[in-house]
C-alpha cells in the first residue's frame, strides 16, 4: 500500500495526543458577507414594506427577501459556530475524539473498525463501522448507514479522505499492538526461574 507522506508524518507524534483543526479561514470571509446580504434584503423588505400601495409584486418581492435573507442569516450563524468551535480530531493511544458545532464524539479503538472513503454528493469522506451505533445528521438526511457503514467523520480536517482513512487505520493498528502484547503477557503463566 502507498503511504502518503502526509500519514507518514503525522504517524510521527503516535501515541499523541495529536489534534488535527481545519482552518475557518474561508468562513472569515463568508460570514461577515452573509451577514451583510441578509442585512441588505431586511432593509428591502422594510422598504418596500412602507410602499403607500401594497401590491402583489411588491408582497412577493417581500416574501423573496424574507426567505433569502432567513438563508443568509443561517448561513452566517453557521459560520460564526465554525469561527469559534472549527470541526477537530483528536487521536491517541486509546482512541478518537472528533468535535464539531460544540459536540464532541468519542470512540475508543476497540469500538470502530473498516475506516475507508465514500463520495457523498460530490464530497468524500471517511466512513467506519461502530459497535455501538449512533445516527449523525448525515445518517439522518439518508436515512441509514453510508456506504454499508454505520459511523463517518464529518470532516476531512485538511486531509484528502483517502489520507484520512489510511491515517486512522494506520493509527487504531500502531494503538492495537501494544494492548495485545500486554493481553499476552498478562495471559502467559510466570516463568519459574531454574534452581
Amino acid at each position: 500500500m502507498d503511504i502518503s507522506p502526509v500519514v507518514i508524518k503525522s504517524l510521527g507524534n503516535f501515541p499523541g495526543p495529536i489534534t488535527f483543526v481545519e482552518s475557518p479561514a474561508k468562513w472569515w470571509l463568508i460570514t461577515p458577507a452573509a451577514l451583510l446580504i441578509a442585512a441588505g434584503l431586511l432593509f428591502l423588505v422594510v422598504r418596500d414594506f412602507h410602499q403607500p400601495h401594497v401590491r402583489v409584486l411588491i408582497f412577493l418581492k417581500m416574501v423573496r427577501g424574507i426567505v433569502g435573507a432567513t438563508f443568509f442569516g443561517f448561513a452566517a450563524a453557521f459560520g460564526a459556530t465554525i469561527i469559534l468551535s472549527p470541526p477537530s480530531l483528536r487521536l491517541d493511544e486509546s482512541g478518537f475524539t472528533f468535535t464539531t458545532l460544540f459536540r464532541s464524539r468519542v470512540f475508543t479503538w476497540d469500538q470502530v473498525s473498516d475506516f475507508s472513503t465514500s463520495s457523498t454528493q460530490g464530497s468524500a469522506l471517511v466512513v467506519f463501522t461502530a459497535t455501538r451505533r449512533y445516527l449523525g445528521m448525515m445518517e439522518k438526511f439518508y436515512g441509514g448507514p453510508i456506504a454499508g457503514r454505520n459511523g463517518y467523520l464529518p470532516d476531512s480536517y485538511g486531509f484528502s479522505a483517502r489520507d484520512l482513512s489510511q491515517l486512522m487505520t494506520m493509527w487504531q493498528r500502531m494503538a492495537s499492538r501494544p494492548r495485545a502484547a500486554n493481553v499476552h503477557s498478562a495471559t502467559s503463566p510466570p516463568c519459574e526461574s531454574p534452581p
